[in-house]
């Protein structure tokens, strides 16, 4: 009776005597290359092969770790036996066609085509196919595929701009337009559409057009994503490297899930415990998730494993600064630059630090020099800028942000600091200007909302000043601040057109008993509101609370002078008179 020998058996042989197994090899990784969470997957997917070497499922599984791990040319290995074992399943000859892409177009569109011939509906498939022709210039043939992937897909934006492609290889730039126009008409998520749009209307003679396509383009362009149900979700399944795990975690946080986020890390912790990239990844993600007590005790557990990285000490004492703790941020910091003096970085955000301690020579310093050294940093100019503004240099801060500006215009945060500076300086036209490009470009930042709007209250421009505190209210819902200052303007405007009291009772209330009535301010908002509509008694006990709860808080820098300007509101409502903006 004849027995079958082990697979690994037969290898050890073929190689001891020098011969060449009859099978196919399993591809081999050099150990200690990769990360532990990665080498445990092949490890496992390897043993999967080698117990059923016939499966055209495990080949094709060790064959997808490969690839979300960019092993490109194992990839390629694992998918050729999986689909000669099983020529008849679409997946492993696609995933064969679109690993042999980098090194063999013309390897890569034969097996693509065989692939359509099992799932000739599939839409990114003819997609690659077209996207292979093109590369090789076959332009009939490209035009073909990418129309078949667009009658499929309609939506299919990277289709649509492998037609203008073609269009363009073949020096039809009016065709490429109409194809561009169409990509429009989708979902586009980078700059490539008008790059090739640029180019288009360059060939048109329209330079302004093309000038008008590469601004809006930026400097670089992105090749369009290509949804693809067959390969989308690989990634999430089968990925154990940081970055893939990071991309899980990231996924999480978009979607509103930061347990599901944490989720990944502790998994990955359980198994790798002592491993200090895998703690200052889960640090950072608690930072993203607002759980700032988990990040410091998770930056401290990845130093504790790794103290000679400067980067993680670099984290710490960022958080530290932001979390209220400037002295611990320095000590923090101060370890980074002892490790790695020549971290520019560090040195700026150091400075910042001093600077909120009250060192403000050394800290200066630091951002000046380190500024210098950073030339192409716009958050080393932001910091140095915002230096100076707290130093009350307010010409060199203005400078300092217009140089930043000139260089990055979409610099948000430096536009509002600049509009703020204008505004304190009296300049509330140039002020508006600097609000009204935040609002456009940040539509999230509530603080530039309600400075738009009290920029434009203190020009008399009532109607406008309550719009945007309505579109903000719109953009950041649930926003305090923003609804809030509407509430205030709705019950004291001088303009008898803007006011509404009802609205701002209603707001006010809301604010009340989102705070349970211990908020100075929101409760000095409902006293206003309730005298508005003529409600004095009850304004008289909301803003004698209000001063009440604001005495509780002695010290708080937020509050002075609040005391005093209840004091005077409750004056007015005591002699049965509503409080105006200008009173």
């Amino acid at each position: 009776m004849n027995q079958r020998l082990p697979l690994s058996l037969v290898l050890a042989l073929a190689v001891g005597c020098g011969c060449t197994p009859a099978g196919p090899q399993v591809p081999l990784v050099e150990e200690g290359t990769l990360e532990p969470a990665v080498e445990a997957l092949l490890g496992e997917r390897r043993r999967a092969v080698q117990e059923a070497p016939n499966s055209p499922a495990a080949w094709g599984e060790l064959g997808i770790t490969f690839d979300v791990h960019a092993m490109l040319s194992e990839a390629v290995a694992c998918y050729r036996e999986a689909a000669r074992l099983a020529p008849e399943e679409f997946r492993w000859t696609y995933f064969l066609g679109l690993g042999l892409r980098v090194g063999d177009q013309a390897a890569a569109l034969e097996q693509l085509a065989r692939a359509a011939g099992l799932r000739e509906g599939h839409a990114p498939l003819h997609y690659h196919l077209g996207h292979g022709a093109l590369q090789l210039e076959r332009f009939e043939s490209a035009e073909a595929s990418f129309q078949r992937a667009v009658n499929l897909d309609p939506s299919l934006v990277a289709a649509h701009l492998g037609l203008a492609k073609v269009a363009l290889g073949r020096d039809e730039p009016a065709l490429a337009q109409e194809h561009l126009a169409r990509a429009l008409e989708g979902t586009v998520r980078t700059d490539e559409v008008h790059w090739l749009a640029a180019e288009a209307a360059r060939r048109l003679g329209d330079e302004q057009a093309a000038a008008n396509h590469a601004q809006r383009a930026g400097p670089t362009s992105g090749h369009e994503p290509l949804p693809d149900a067959e390969r989308d979700g690989l990634g999430w399944v089968h990925g154990r490297s940081l970055r893939w795990r990071r991309a899980k975690s990231d996924g999480h946080l978009r979607r509103g899930d930061p347990e599901g986020a944490l989720a990944v890390w502790t998994e990955a912790l359980a198994t790798e415990p002592e491993s200090a990239r895998l703690w200052e990844a889960q640090a950072i993600c608690q930072q993203a998730a607002g759980l700032l007590d988990g990040a410091l005790e998770s930056y401290r557990e990845a130093i504790d494993l790794d103290p000679e990285a400067p980067r993680m000490h670099l984290a710490l004492g960022n958080l530290l600064g932001q979390n209220g703790d400037a002295q611990g941020g320095v000590e923090a910091i101060e370890r980074a630059l002892a490790l790695d003096p020549d971290l520019h970085v560090a040195g700026n955000m150091l400075g910042a630090l001093l600077l909120e301690l009250g060192q403000s020579q050394r800290g200066l310093e630091l951002l000046e020099s380190t500024s210098q050294a950073m030339p192409d940093s716009p958050d080393a100019s932001f910091n140095l800028a915002m230096g100076y503004k707290g130093l009350d240099r307010v010409a060199e801060a203005e400078a300092t942000f217009d140089d930043l500006l000139e260089r990055w215009p979409d610099y948000s945060r430096a536009r509002y600091e600049r509009g703020v500076l204008r505004g304190s300086d009296g300049r509330l036209e140039e002020a508006l200007e600097d609000f009204e490009r935040v609002v456009a470009d940040a539509p999230q930042l509530s603080s530039a909302y309600t400075s738009l709007a009290r920029a434009q209250a203190a020009l008399g421009r009532y109607a406008a000043s309550a719009a945007t505190l309505r579109q903000g209210a719109t953009h950041i819902r649930m926003d305090p601040f923003t609804r809030g200052q509407l509430a205030w303007l709705l019950a004291t405007c001088p303009d008898e057109e803007v006011r509404d009291g009802e609205e701002a009772l209603k707001i006010g209330r809301w604010l009340c008993d989102g705070t349970r009535y211990k908020d100075p301010n929101a409760l000095q908002i409902l006293a206003g509101a309730l005298a508005e509509v003529g409600e004095f008694e009850e304004a008289i006990e909301m803003a004698e609370k209000a001063v009440a709860e604001a005495r509780k808080m002695d010290g708080n820098p937020l509050l002075d002078g609040f005391v005093e300007k209840v004091q005077a509101h409750l004056a007015r409502y005591r002699a049965g008179q509503a409080v105006r903006s200008d009173s």
